[in-house]
């Protein structure tokens, strides 16, 4: 464990003295603490009571601090337990909309019957989460179109009986489902008050018990959009709290660019469209350029590409000068008609929002597309002041049936620094926060430099319990044989282990490639649920109940998926994880990075490779009776110098030397 100090915080930021005492929080994780008494089963793990103990004196002294707590130590219960027993306020912002259901409706009402506390908690999640009754009673708000009967009756049908409007609550509706496009507020069609289902819309409702609660739930996605709020000076939408704690911290980085950042596509365009009735002139304009821009960017197939590739032939110009042109005149219709309803006005306000973002999208004169406009400000809010510049990027990307044109900074370091200023404590926790054992890299990246960092290790018997396998004689992972050659490496563990192995991927393409090899390959009672063909949710239901089941998937599968027990005993990965080099995000940042002097690969790609391989070898162990093996097939492990960096990284797993060595420890271990 490593830490550093940190200068208290001034006595009238600090809360009211914490209880350190064996009766205080180092009691509840005892062996007959609170816990013990409430949970039947309950192992003490001493980095549980420890990082109880750190965070409780983090929220008591002030400051910003960063915790990494590795798989099985508790850290739910960890942050959770001091903050109830000492009837705190907070903030606490998670990376999945999935934890956030865990937290409000398992861990805190668990600690709550446990600690004899009640606290006021409530879940507050983004406006497209919440069913909206106006759009619901107004049949779909002419957003439908035609397709959707079925899944729009079934989403009435929830409308009826829900009390909280939450759409993840309507399992029998895909989420990917365009009716909920029809369900759901939006900014652009929400009167607010004068709405005549103001008083029990479930939106605002939401927001009004966060707005009373001790306890606010919330994911990054809805912090960084308040935050982005803030940036602009709108009204925040979350309440300041005594702490602001992010678990699944990891993620923050990679997320901040899109959130505050600009992005205009056009499917939000002919929502806008729809929502106005769509049959007058300006609109009827705006239809044609859309598809006039699609017709032109057709030949790009689904990809993203920098904007000055985008724009790169002369028809593709002149359909995005046609349709910016289109998208201000549709604007400017609409306002001024605004006073005719509530809907041109606010859809006028956002088709105005949406053509200045595109102009900037376009202008040659704002920025080249290779970072050199940036949004300044000063350094990491503390200490002397510096000017820092963060690059802005400006990309296409293009999906079967949208376009999103985006503007966004490379970094949310600059926007970090503004907000932590007015935050009285702030923790940042995660399994995976560290690479090689350091935690710069992190800790530059949301401005929290000062931070003191302690780190836990897992409780769990990697070294006894988990094995590595890195199969020989694999082909270079950038040919086209790769993935079927990963498969066949994997294919004698599946086997040995009966199934109970997820098959991961690092692109889409090799998904493709790798679960048809996986339907050629495993004999008959083998199933191959593959990633796509049905929710994740749904995908992992089937995973957890099946026999000799193999699930193949992407990158949403190496991190925040949790399955205990002997379901599943083997995790194959591909290749190290590693951007895309000519991803416009990706090239932009290394560019910078060469900038500034700066080992590109060694200070972006690398960490970010680092904490996927954390995250996704963390899915092995999950409880102290599992067990498995984690094979990666990529020779660039053992074969580059980095590779070194990323097995110091992960938990401490013996090797395998052969497939045969790993299929007979899953037997050893699994009795049979």
């Amino acid at each position: 464990m490593t830490a550093k100090k940190q200068t208290p915080a001034k006595s009238e930021n600090e809360l009211p003295p914490a209880d350190f005492s064996d009766s205080g929080i180092a009691g509840v994780f005892s062996g007959g603490g609170s816990l013990a008494r409430a949970m039947p089963g309950y192992r003490p793990r001493a980095g549980q009571a420890e990082m109880a103990r750190a965070v409780e004196e983090s929220a008591a002294r002030g400051g910003r601090f960063v915790f990494e707590a590795g798989a099985g130590i508790g850290k739910t219960f960890a942050y959770l337990a001091p903050i109830l027993q000492n009837n705190w306020s907070a903030v606490i912002s998670t990376g999945t909309r999935a934890l956030q259901d865990q937290l409000f409706l398992r861990d805190i009402p668990f600690l709550e019957k446990a600690l004899g506390r009640k606290v006021r908690a409530a879940v507050l999640k983004g406006r497209a989460n919440y069913l909206c009754r106006r759009n619901i009673a107004s049949g779909g708000a002419g957003l439908l179109s035609g397709g959707e009967d079925d899944d729009w009756a079934k989403i009435c049908a929830f409308a009826n009986k829900t009390k909280e409007g939450d759409i993840r609550a309507a399992e029998e509706v895909a989420a990917d489902s365009p009716a909920w496009q029809a369900a759901v507020s939006t900014r652009e069609n929400c009167p607010v008050q004068k709405c005549e289902h103001y008083g029990n819309c479930f939106l605002y409702s939401a927001r009004a018990r966060a707005r009373d609660a001790e306890i606010v739930i919330v994911n990054h996605h809805l912090f960084l959009a308040d935050m982005r709020l803030k940036e602009e000076g709108v009204a925040e939408i979350l309440p300041s709290r005594d702490v602001l704690l992010f678990d699944e911290a990891h993620l923050l980085p990679q997320l901040a660019p899109k959130y505050l950042g600009d992005g205009i596509g056009t499917a939000q365009m002919m929502r806008l469209v729809k929502q106005t009735g769509g049959d007058f002139p300006s609109a009827r304009a705006l239809r044609a350029a859309v598809d006039e821009w699609l017709r032109a960017i057709d030949g790009f197939g689904e990809v993203r590409m920098p904007r000055e590739q985008a724009l790169s032939e002369e028809p593709i110009k002149r359909a995005a000068a046609h349709l910016l042109s289109a998208m201000q005149q549709f604007a400017e219709d609409l306002i001024s008609r605004a006073d005719e309803n509530e809907i041109f006005a606010n859809c006028g306000e956002a088709a105005k929002r949406g053509a200045m973002q595109f102009a900037k999208w376009l202008d040659d004169d704002d920025d080249n597309g290779n970072g050199n406009n940036a949004e300044g400000n000063n350094n990491n809010g503390g200490g002397e002041e510096e000017e820092e510049v963060i690059p802005l990027v400006r990309w296409l990307e293009k999906t079967k049936n949208n376009s999103l044109m985006h503007t966004a900074p490379l970094s949310g370091r600059v926007a970090f620094a503004r907000q932590w200023e007015n935050c009285r404590c702030v923790v940042f926790t995660s399994a995976t926060l560290s690479v090689g054992g350091g935690f710069g890299d992190f800790a530059h990246a949301v401005a929290a430099e000062d931070a003191p960092a302690q780190t836990w290790e897992s409780p769990y018997d990697f070294a006894g319990r988990a094995r590595l396998f890195l199969p020989p004689d694999m082909p270079p992972p950038n040919t086209a044989e790769h993935a079927v050659a990963a498969v066949s490496a994997a294919l004698p563990l599946i086997l040995a282990n009966g199934g109970r192995a997820f098959v991961l991927f690092s692109s889409w393409r090799a998904l493709d490639e790798g679960a048809r090899a996986l339907c050629d390959s495993l004999p008959g009672g083998y199933r191959v649920l593959k990633q796509g063909e049905e929710s994740n949710e749904r995908l992992l239901a089937r995973f957890r109940a099946g026999e000799k089941t193999v699930l193949a998937g992407t990158l949403s599968f190496w991190q925040g998926v949790d399955v205990k027990g002997g379901a599943l005993s083997l995790v194959v990965v591909d290749k190290i994880p590693f951007a895309r080099p000519d991803d416009p995000m990706q090239a932009a940042h290394d560019r910078w990075r060469r900038a500034r002097g700066e080992d590109a690969f060694r200070k972006n790609q690398l960490p970010m490779a680092v904490t996927l391989m954390k995250q996704v070898a963390g899915r092995l162990l999950r409880d102290f009776g599992d067990y498995g093996v984690f094979a990666v097939c990529d020779p660039r492990l053992l074969s580059r110098g980095y590779g070194k960096v990323i097995l110091r990284s992960l938990p401490p797993m013996p090797r395998a030397e052969t497939a045969q060595e790993a299929a007979e420890f899953l037997q050893t271990m699994s009795g049979r």
